[in-house]
């Protein structure tokens, strides 16, 4: 169970637009590759400094942050490289659709 306290935090972040970017930046810094998959769950729980806990989100969180994320299709990590956003639907077996952000470098 969730506490109220962490449900706030990660309310605050997803309505922080400036939160959830640099949450994004710091977390597309540490990629290796030229191509990059994040998911939305993690720039939230980053954004909110949950850490890796496992949890789930409400869905109007995640569609806000995704939200934030769609209006800033190129973005620089905190290396000042530049990033593009490709969104993809997955569909799972047995499980509820879920999205993927993918970042290619330019």
């Amino acid at each position: 169970m969730v506490d109220a306290a962490t449900i706030e935090r990660v309310r605050e972040a997803v309505l922080d637009e400036e939160k959830v970017l640099r949450a994004c930046a710091e977390l597309l810094s540490c990629a290796r590759s030229r191509t990059v998959t994040l998911l939305v769950t993690h720039i939230v729980k980053r954004a909110a400094g949950i850490g890796s806990r496992r949890m789930l989100l409400p869905p109007a969180y995640l569609s806000a942050a995704r939200a934030h994320l769609r209006a800033h299709p190129v973005i620089s990590d905190t290396q000042h490289r530049t990033w593009a956003l490709v969104e993809e639907v997955v569909h799972g077996r047995g499980r509820p659709k879920y999205y993927r952000l993918r970042y290619a470098r330019l």
